[in-house]
């Protein structure tokens, strides 16, 4: 192979790199104006609060503030199994409640409940008995697991994979709004569960600029390296 050809190759190869850390980088700032207008959407989402007795839940009420008087069914309640917190993994408890308004049935996440000593023995859920004022914020079910097989049973040793409200509704015979409702971190007398939900801030925004600022720093550097490389090859040619 010939000089001129490794030459030419090794530009073609300098150029490719330098492109491909050009476009992460603003492929990182794309990354970062999606999450600034999800954190957008959320932010004036919860400025809006509704009587869950007078509406009729959708998806338009996602991230909204929410209140209700109503009780717990809790003949029908279920755990979402692999739910972490400061590393542990246990269950969310989720349970419907019927409001006293319109006796339509929303489900209600009452929080974290650690795994104990064994799966197949299930940590017990004591939650209010009769009538209660519930509040929080409105969010989607539990999604699938990142790997989900569709044959893999969505009930496992008693607790749920995951949220399907189509599969809640056919098995527990109740119809339930299409979203839960996620109770207030500081609110008493609904269930003493450890309530430490996502919050939407800055953080992830400001994590892609950055990412974005080391790739154009990087791709800077790199150019810098190949010019003086460049330069002090043609120098000893001379």
């Amino acid at each position: 192979m010939n000089k001129t050809l490794v030459k030419l190759l090794l530009y073609a190869t300098a150029i490719t790199l330098l492109f491909l850390m050009i476009r992460l980088g603003f492929w990182q700032l794309s990354r970062a104006e999606e999450k600034q207008i999800i954190q957008n959407f959320v932010v004036e989402q919860n400025t809006k609060e509704i009587d869950l007795g007078k509406t009729l839940v959708s998806i338009d009420n996602l991230y909204q503030q929410a209140f209700g008087v109503g009780e717990y069914i809790h003949d029908q309640g279920i755990l979402i199994d692999s739910q972490v917190s400061e590393g542990k993994v246990g269950y969310h408890i989720v349970t419907p409640f019927r409001l006293e308004k319109n006796g339509r049935i929303i489900l209600v996440n009452s929080g974290w409940i650690p795994v104990g000593v064994s799966r197949k023995i299930k940590p017990k859920v004591s939650l209010p008995e009769g009538r209660l004022n519930v509040s929080g914020r409105l969010q989607k079910p539990h999604a699938k697991p990142p790997i989900w097989k569709d044959e893999t049973p969505l009930v496992q040793d008693g607790a749920w994979q995951y949220l399907s409200i189509e599969e809640f509704m056919k098995r527990s015979n109740l119809t339930v709004s299409p979203l839960i409702l996620e109770l207030e971190p500081n609110l008493v007398g609904v269930g003493g569960y450890e309530r430490k939900w996502r919050v939407y801030d800055d953080t992830w925004i400001n994590r892609h600029k950055a990412y974005a600022l080391q790739w154009f720093s990087m791709a800077f550097v790199f150019t810098l390296m190949c010019l003086v490389l460049e330069f002090r090859s043609r120098r000893k040619l001379s």
